[in-house]
């Protein structure tokens, strides 16, 4: 069977690594994108060698021993050409990560606990009547309290959007 995954470090030994998943492999982590749930202790990450294709993981943890169980695929997200800059979980189990790219893929999608994605679930492009100019340059995101809290580096600006993606 596979080896047991200790969430401080994720050892990806060749050996094993096609069993993984066959969309991806821990060998190319996105690190700047983990996400843990505040309920569940879950780890999330994302892997993908580029625009265009990455692949969420869900890394099984109780937060209490050194080595998390399980580990498996949530969701594969094929965008355009953007590069995932953050990611969060809310009390729900719903993953948000933050893409930013050309300018019709400034958005952020949501992925619901059973893995189904939301592309559209806030797109800053559509929102700002597809101004190419006017929709920032996304970076990190945060959840708390019903809100995500999105940092606009183009704009030094902070924008918080609910849960239900209101703006």
């Amino acid at each position: 069977g596979l080896p047991r995954y200790n969430p401080v470090r994720i050892d990806c030994a060749a050996a094993w690594l096609s069993a993984v998943g066959p969309l991806g492999s821990l060998a190319n982590i996105l690190w700047e994108n983990l996400a843990v749930d505040p309920v569940t202790r879950d780890i999330y990450l994302m892997t993908g060698g580029g625009p265009t294709s990455f692949v969420l993981w869900r890394l099984h943890w109780d937060g209490r021993s050194a080595d998390a169980e399980k580990i498996e695929t949530v969701a594969n997200l094929s965008v355009g050409a953007a590069e995932p800059r953050g990611m969060c979980a809310d009390s729900s189990g719903t993953i948000y990560i933050v893409f930013d790219g050309n300018d019709n893929w400034r958005r952020i999608v949501s992925v619901a606990a059973g893995g189904v994605v939301d592309y559209d679930f806030f797109n800053f492009f559509s929102y700002y009547g597809s101004k190419s100019e006017e929709p920032g340059r996304w970076g990190d995101i945060a959840y708390r309290g019903g809100r995500l809290y999105v940092i606009d580096r183009r704009n030094d600006r902070l924008v918080v959007i609910s849960r239900t993606g209101e703006w």
